[in-house]
């Protein structure tokens, strides 16, 4: 949204916020959103960069490292 290149906390919430509509609480996506971040955050800055989501990308694609 910033035009970073980055996901950032906020950024993930928003999509989401899009992805499950009212299916879940703000608090439960607001878990989902930090823990995907902690995850895929090779780099410690925060933020998701591209090379970052599509290693996890790939780890979920493949029932890899990123599960569990």
């Amino acid at each position: 949204q910033d035009s970073d290149g980055k996901i950032s906390r906020d950024e993930m919430l928003q999509v989401l916020r899009l992805m499950v509509g009212i299916q879940v609480t703000d608090e439960q996506l607001a878990c989902i959103a930090e823990r995907t971040i902690q995850e895929a955050d090779q780099d410690g800055d925060g933020a998701i960069s591209f090379e970052e989501f599509a290693t996890v990308g790939q780890d979920v694609e493949l029932g890899g490292k990123g599960q569990g």
